[in-house]
Order: structure tokens, then C-alpha cells, then sequence
């Protein structure tokens, strides 16, 4: 038994503290959360009057504010995080008005059994407002809260990197749900491990999901590249003394750079929620997933295997919904319908291509014919794209002297169009 003492959480009085951060007050707007959750009447007070405020003025008051206006209050650090408060004030809520309720109309089916349907779904209304978990909404009252999000985002400048300077200053980097489609052996893996790269050398927090290969071989291709080492080497086992040492120094400056993580997840684990729920715990700020075909339906079945348009659009849609909380970055094939094409396939030769349009906030298409292909040249360019102009560039790739894909620059219209 421990001699230190016990503390029950006050989420009234945590609530209170709360109220004094503006990030906090926003996240309580765009859940319109109720008074009728808070049971404390000072907590209550608080509460409406700081919303109140932020109606009247356009943004909250600031701590010394609410102390002056409360003399009661003493304002400390929050213990709680503001989305599971929430959480727990409606859970009390339930709890305790819930049971209430079902007593109340377990008495109206004895007393006035012909107005219990109605009252029933009243009482169902009034709890489903209550507590139910609202998303985004934005309308009246709400453009301080929009205008906190954009200074948000400003602050935070661009998204993930789509891995080359060009492609972030045209798309402003990763948001939302990115794809990179491609036919198979055309380097789809390579352009994601040079994304990866350049995010650690942003210093920023990928999490690449090695599905189809090896998280071991997907790990080495990353190093070899950062080292400009070619990776055939590590393949053959041939690596000499002085190229070890220069992969040595390559993945200890990576590992100084910040977090990231390759991750090859076992069959059964690899759901969207699995997925994005174990980078999140992770500290992660962008996912990529190599690739789609082995992400698993909520019945546990690769989706590749299947190929369903309804599976297609099942996990999809939950990436969807995820890619509000991280960038997801997911890496996917053209079908068979591109086999003699010459030119970049559409968007639509892809697999799920009718799931994908639906989805994605940009679509990339990585292409080569036999003759780029010799050059060992490779075009990138916009499938679909939800906020920008279509572009396309060219890539050059140097996979057998070194390891690296470097960017030539952007195809002209007219010269893609000849």
C-alpha cells in the first residue's frame, strides 16, 4: 500500500481549466458541447460565459480575464486531454440522465402508455444532441473558429513532403489522402522511399508501411538512398568496407534527423483503423502505405485479393475519414488496361479507380514507356487533383552506380503533348 493520497478527477473543475485555452475552447465549439453536460454551477457559469465572450468578441478570454471575472477560480494545466473530456462529460452524462430517463418512461408506460412512442423519441432526441460526437460543423458564430484553424495552419506552413521541392511548392505538400499509382516494376517503391526520405530529412515523422515488401528490405532501401549507395549491393551481399561505413554514417544522421518508422504489420492487423492507430501511437505526422492491394477489409481479408468494388470503397472511405487527423500517402496499381499504353494511362485505368477519384485529394501517376524506360527516365505527373492545376515532371533514376531518383523539372504542356 502507497502512503500517497488518491485523486478523484474533477472533469467540472478540468473543464474549468479548460476554458482558459483558446485551442480547447474550439474543439468545445466545433463539438457543441452543451451546458446541460456540465453539473458543477460554477463550471457552468464559466463555461456560458466564455462562449458568450467568444461570441460577442470573436475570440476567447484570455486566463487573466476569466480570474478576474471569477475570483473563485485558480486556473492550473488541464490533467486531461480536450477531446477525452469530452468525451467523459457526456459519458456522465449518460450515465446519470440516462437512467433517469428509461425511469420516467418506464412510468409513462403504466400511466399514459398512448404517449410513450413520442415520448420516447423525444427523449432520444434530446440525448443524441447531447452527446453525440459532431465531426466539423461550422455556421453562425463559427468564422473565429475557422480563422484559429487557418492561423493554425499557417503556422504550420506546408504538409508532408510528396518528396521533391517542386511537387510540395505546386500541391503544398501532402493533405488529406495522396495516391501514387503506377504499373508494377515501374518504381512505384522507390519514389515512396525517396518521399519517406525527404520527410526525415525535414524532420518531420513518416510511417511507411511496408506491405508488400520485407520491412527489413524497405529499411535498407531507405539507407542505401540516403547513402547513394546501390542497392543491388546490399541485395548481393557485396557491400566493401568503405561503403558500410558510409551507410553507417548515413542511417546515424537519419536517426538524428527525428522519429520514423518502417513497419511491416502481420496479416490480420492491417485494417485502416489498425494502421493509422499504430503510427498515431507512434508520434507519426505522415503514413504511407506500400501498398493498397494488402490493406485489409473489417473482415480481415486483403482487398487485393478480393478486388471488390465494395471492399475498394469501404477502406477507402475509412481512410478518408482518418486522413482529417494525418496525411495518408497510399501507394496503388493501374489494371492490365495500361499494358500497350504509350503515354501516361487516366485516371481511371486504375484498380477502384471510381473508389479513388471519390477519395483522394490528389492522385499522382508514375509512368515510363520502353524508350523512357532505356533512359531510365520516369514521368510523374497529376492523375486527379482536388485543389491545383494538373502537372507533370520528369524524374531521372540512378539505381546501379548509385541510389537516388533526382528531378529534371516539369514537362511543358506542349512538350507532353506532342
Amino acid at each position: 500500500m502507497t502512503d500517497e493520497p488518491i485523486y478523484e478527477l474533477d472533469i467540472d473543475l478540468d473543464l474549468i481549466y479548460h476554458l482558459a485555452y483558446p485551442d480547447s475552447v474550439a474543439k468545445l465549439q466545433q463539438e457543441q458541447v452543451k451546458a446541460a453536460v456540465i453539473f458543477d454551477p460554477l463550471a457552468k457559469r464559466v463555461f456560458k460565459w466564455q462562449m458568450q465572450h467568444v461570441r460577442d468578441n470573436g475570440v476567447p478570454a484570455k486566463a487573466n480575464v476569466l480570474e478576474d471575472e471569477f475570483p473563485d477560480i485558480a486556473l492550473e494545466p488541464p490533467d486531461t486531454q480536450i477531446n477525452d473530456l469530452i468525451h467523459r462529460l457526456r459519458q456522465r452524462y449518460i450515465k446519470s440522465q440516462g437512467k433517469k430517463k428509461m425511469q420516467e418512461l418506464a412510468e409513462l408506460a403504466i400511466e399514459e402508455p398512448d404517449n410513450l412512442a413520442r415520448a420516447m423519441q423525444q427523449a432520444s432526441r434530446e440525448l443524441l444532441d447531447l452527446t453525440v460526437k459532431r465531426g466539423e460543423a461550422f455556421g453562425r458564430y463559427d468564422f473565429p473558429r475557422a480563422r484559429l484553424e487557418y492561423d493554425k495552419q499557417v503556422t504550420r506552413g506546408k504538409g508532408p513532403s510528396l518528396g521533391y521541392d517542386e511537387l510540395d511548392d505546386h500541391f503544398f505538400g501532402q493533405v488529406g489522402i495522396t495516391f501514387l499509382v503506377a504499373p508494377p516494376k515501374t518504381g512505384k517503391s522507390w519514389v515512396t522511399t525517396n518521399a519517406v526520405l525527404h520527410n526525415i530529412e525535414l524532420e518531420n515523422r513518416p510511417y511507411l508501411y511496408s506491405l508488400e515488401l520485407p520491412s527489413l528490405e524497405s529499411y535498407w532501401r531507405l539507407v542505401c538512398m540516403a547513402a547513394d549507395i546501390p542497392y543491388w549491393k546490399y541485395l548481393k551481399r557485396c557491400l566493401l568496407p568503405n561503403e558500410l561505413a558510409k551507410l553507417e554514417a548515413a542511417a546515424k544522421a537519419m536517426d538524428e534527423m527525428g522519429n520514423f518508422r518502417v513497419d511491416k504489420p502481420s496479416q490480420g492487423s492491417r485494417s485502416v483503423a489498425q494502421l493509422v492507430d499504430r503510427a498515431l501511437d507512434a508520434g507519426a505526422d505522415a503514413i504511407f502505405v506500400d501498398q493498397l492491394q494488402y490493406v485489409e477489409n473489417r473482415k480481415g481479408n486483403s482487398i487485393g485479393a478480393q478486388n471488390s468494388t465494395a471492399d475498394y470503397f469501404e477502406v477507402l472511405d475509412d481512410f478518408r475519414n482518418w486522413s482529417d487527423h494525418i496525411p495518408i500517402f497510399i501507394v496503388h496499381q493501374f489494371n492490365r488496361s495500361v499494358m500497350n499504353s504509350d503515354k501516361m494511362p487516366e485516371m481511371q485505368q486504375a484498380k477502384g479507380s471510381s473508389a479513388i477519384e471519390e477519395v483522394a485529394t490528389l492522385a499522382l501517376g508514375l509512368w515510363a514507356n520502353k524508350d523512357m524506360r532505356n533512359s531510365n527516365v520516369i514521368e510523374l505527373g497529376t492523375l486527379a487533383s482536388r485543389n491545383y492545376a494538373h502537372a507533370s515532371w520528369e524524374l531521372s533514376m540512378q539505381l546501379s552506380r548509385g541510389c537516388r531518383i533526382d528531378m529534371k523539372g516539369e514537362i511543358e504542356e506542349d512538350e507532353e503533348n506532342e
